[in-house]
Parts: C-alpha cells; sequence; structure tokens
C-alpha cells in the first residue's frame, strides 16, 4: 500500500519531468522555414509531418497576401529577424509572372532577377542554407489568374543562374513534377492534387534532408555550398 502511495504521489512529478524533456529536445531539432507561395502551402503539411522527429519545419507567414518578390523584400527582415534558420528552402515565381491587365508580368524578369540577388544575400548574411525550389509548371490555359506557360521557364532560367553564381542548391520542382504534371495538378490551374503535394513534399523533404547533412558534415565555413 505504501509503494502505491509513493507511485501514485511521485506520478505528477514524473509526468512533468518526461514533458519537460521531450520539450527540450524538441527545441534543440534543427528549424527550417518554407517560403513560398500556395504551392508550398499545400506540400508544407506533408513535410511537417515527414520531419516532425529531425526538424521543426515553419511555413512563412505573410503580413500581406502578396506571394511576389518585391513583396518578400519588404518582409524578409521581419522572417529573419530573432530567428535561426538551419535552413530556408524558398522559391518566388508564380505571383512575379502573373499577366496584369496591361498585359505585363507583375514583376519583370529583369526586376525578379534582381530581387533573388538581394533576398539571397539578406539569408545567407545570418548563416542559414538557402535551397531556392524552381517555381512549379504553368498550364497552358489558365481559368483563374492568367500567367503563360514560357514565363515559368524563363523565369526559372534567370532563377537558376543566380543560384548557381551565389552558390545556392537548386531543388527542381519544375522537372520532376513535368514528366507527371497531368496526374498531379489540378487541370487549367497551377495548384496540385492532393497527390500532386504529397509528390512535391517528397521532394522538398529529401532537400531538406541532404542540406541538413551536409551542414553537420561537409558544409563550408563560409556558407558556400560544395559542388555536387
Amino acid at each position: 500500500m505504501r509503494a502505491y502511495l509513493v507511485v501514485v504521489l511521485l506520478l505528477p512529478l514524473l509526468l512533468a519531468a518526461a514533458g519537460e524533456a521531450l520539450a527540450q529536445s524538441a527545441s534543440k531539432l534543427p528549424r527550417v522555414l518554407l517560403i513560398g507561395d500556395s504551392i508550398a502551402g499545400g506540400y508544407a503539411p506533408f513535410v511537417q509531418q515527414a520531419m516532425k522527429d529531425r526538424a521543426e519545419v515553419v511555413l512563412v507567414k505573410r503580413a500581406k497576401q502578396n506571394g511576389a518578390s518585391d513583396n518578400a523584400i519588404e518582409e524578409m527582415d521581419s522572417w529573419l529577424s530573432g530567428q535561426e534558420w538551419a535552413v530556408i528552402h524558398f522559391n518566388w515565381g508564380l505571383w512575379d509572372l502573373k499577366i496584369t491587365k496591361e498585359g505585363r508580368n507583375n514583376i519583370p524578369i529583369e526586376q525578379y532577377g534582381k530581387n533573388l540577388r538581394e533576398l539571397v544575400a539578406k539569408m545567407k548574411k545570418t548563416g542559414t542554407i538557402p535551397i531556392f525550389a524552381t517555381t512549379t509548371p504553368v498550364p497552358e490555359r489558365v481559368m483563374i489568374t492568367p500567367r503563360r506557360t514560357q514565363d515559368a521557364i524563363l523565369y526559372n532560367a534567370v532563377a537558376r543562374r543566380i543560384m548557381e553564381e551565389s552558390d545556392v542548391h537548386v531543388d527542381d520542382l519544375y522537372e520532376a513534377v513535368l514528366p507527371t504534371i497531368h496526374e498531379l495538378q489540378h487541370p487549367s490551374d497551377v495548384h496540385f492534387n492532393d497527390d500532386g503535394s504529397q509528390f512535391l513534399a517528397k521532394r522538398v523533404t529529401a532537400s531538406i534532408d541532404f542540406m541538413l547533412y551536409l551542414s553537420k558534415n561537409y558544409y563550408y565555413k563560409d556558407g558556400r555550398a560544395p559542388k555536387p
């Protein structure tokens, strides 16, 4: 009877200690920031679930409903300030290349390139490892927000060149989904079905895992990524 009472009395303390140990364990996980638009919003929950035991994955929260790179210039400091991100997996593109009423891209491709350079510089200054995700394909006919299929290719080409010059790893989501795009993407829409979001999540998770591994073992002290 006495032993039973001891167990009952100690149980709250044991549970509290276990909870504190779990919290400390979770706080030691590397933190990963996902920056993107509604495409990232689709795959983010799957990435978070897949990495729950090895990284704290956070989807960026924008102050404005604007996923273009010019808005990121305004908000990036607030996303980085006071935070320690081991990896930032990021994309800007679909909001930049969408067509305005005047028939122009929302963010001209030249300005898009300048914005990417500035944003990458901001990220690398914090010591994080940035990963650029290419913009996913735009269907030939988009029913809601007007975009051109060719623009995704052109904007990605500019982004790839900048990432190469900046020693930033590229997670090529565009090429990954292209062979089965009709199975993974909603018709006449840039968004993905559940299978598509899960497919993208596996790619994103693998890319983040790879860079976390490199950061522990091979990453250069000056923040540059090793060549593949």
